[in-house]
């Protein structure tokens, strides 16, 4: 009875969060000899920097399992032949790459090592829906600021822009504030896209999107977003899905990475005091190298390029006698921290164990032309997020898996104009007739 108990607590703390066994790829093909054509069955398809890879069966195939998303340098190796190496290998969650090794035979022993590019295919067969992946090395070399600027360079994605005339009145429910980043597929609204956190759905269950806003580009391993026909397992997708893979390695050697960035460099008129820095720091723990640790912390803050204007001494709402130099309040600010940790532990090349979680804040004000010399009248967004989730993946073949994910997330929206509720209450004012 206290077996079955528990069983019930757990499956109703495992359906509490709809979660996702995703974020690793797989690497699978086959080894020829490359004058004979025949099956090189025990050749070693090694992962170059890691500790992940498997022997060719008598047939020459592979696989290798649980790849975490990244760019590798893939080789094989056996006994008489030459190291056949494939470089830049792009491996994408939940998807399958295709090599082909064929090694020549050994004759010399200081035989040139063969090296070959590899390039992805321009059609892969097993895919049925696009995908535009973009992994940290990649995020690194773009121009942006934001994860949600990475995602915005990507074909069909756009985000929500509020156009009005400018001598429209305002009309009810338009200054209505969301927590999210305004981001549409193809045209599809912003809760119809699903956003998926290293196998965690963390879409807002009561306004759909997400906000990508805080993340940092060094907590991550990869960014894939799905258009079209996607599989069954995303089933609560509409439009689209965002799979945000985070990052999942042990460092033997202790990697560290730093950056900052500013516009303020003494001339107000060129900047919008925005302050930028990140730091990321991951390694393997000294008495222990199959226990790896990585933390983030990312810091964001801008007042934007738009300003609403309080005068002292403004008379009434057609802007008449605005005396007095006025005060500049900014209406287009955003303010970002987040916070990113996770512990990984492989016992062995068949079980990992990993604990993570994060903490963001984001606080971010609302333009509206109707309000720019009322700049205080405008919501304000404030919203803070939690994550903590724990994952246990164990490989019983070549061919076979199972993975176990329970996660917590929280996620507090709160979008007002005053702290004060009573601020609310409607006074009755009784209005006479000059």
């Amino acid at each position: 009875m206290k077996l079955k108990t528990i069983f019930i607590i757990l499956v109703f703390i495992l359906s509490s969060q709809t979660l996702y066994a995703q974020g690793e790829g797989k690497i699978v093909g086959q080894v020829f000899d490359a004058e004979t054509g025949e099956p090189l069955a025990g050749c070693n398809i090694l992962i170059e920097g890691s500790n992940l890879g498997a022997a060719a069966d008598e047939d020459g195939y592979f696989f290798i399992l649980n790849v975490p998303p990244g760019t590798y340098n893939v080789y094989s190796e056996m006994i008489g032949y030459v190291k056949d190496v494939k470089q830049g290998v792009k491996v994408i969650s939940n998807r399958t790459i295709k090599l082909e090794f064929s090694p020549k035979s050994e004759v010399l022993t200081s035989e040139t090592i063969t090296v070959e590019a590899y390039r992805n295919p321009l059609v892969q067969k097993d895919l049925t829906y696009k995908i535009q992946a973009v992994t940290a090395e990649e995020m690194e070399n773009l121009p942006v600021n934001t994860v949600t600027d990475v995602l915005m360079q990507q074909a069909g994605i756009s985000r929500h822009i509020m156009t009005s005339p400018v001598n429209s009145l305002p009309i009810f429910g338009q200054f209505a504030t969301a927590p999210t980043d305004g981001v549409h597929f193809r045209g599809g609204r912003e809760n119809e896209v699903l956003y998926v956190f290293d196998g965690i759905n963390v879409t807002d269950d009561l306004w759909g999107g997400y906000s990508m806003q805080p993340l940092s580009e060094s907590s991550l391993s990869s960014m894939e977003a799905y258009t079209g026909t996607f599989g069954a397992m995303y089933g609560d997708a509409m439009s689209g899905v965002v799979n945000i893979t985070a990052y999942d390695q042990i460092d033997i050697k202790p990697r560290i990475r730093m950056m900052g960035a500013t516009d303020n460099f003494g001339s107000e008129s060129t900047s919008h005091n925005t302050n930028r820095y990140e730091i990321f720091a991951s390694s393997a723990l000294p008495f222990a190298k199959n226990i790896g640790i990585s933390v983030s912390h990312r810091y964001f803050s801008t007042d934007g390029y738009i300003n609403g204007y309080i005068y002292p001494e403004y008379v009434n709402s057609e802007g008449q006698d605005k005396s007095g130099t006025p005060e500049e309040v900014p209406m287009d600010y955003s303010d970002t921290q987040f916070t990113f940790g996770k512990l990984l532990w492989k016992p062995s090349t068949s079980l990992k164990v990993a604990l993570g979680g994060y903490y963001s804040k984001e606080n971010r004000g609302v333009y509206n032309h109707f309000f720019k010399y009322n700049p205080y009248g405008t919501p304000r967004v404030n919203l803070e997020d939690v994550l903590a989730y724990g994952k246990l993946n164990y490989i019983f073949n070549q061919s076979s898996y199972i993975w176990i994910t329970a996660a917590y997330y929280d996620r507090k929206f709160v979008s007002r104009v005053w702290d004060n509720p009573d601020n609310y209450l409607i006074e009755k004012i009784e209005y006479q007739k000059p």
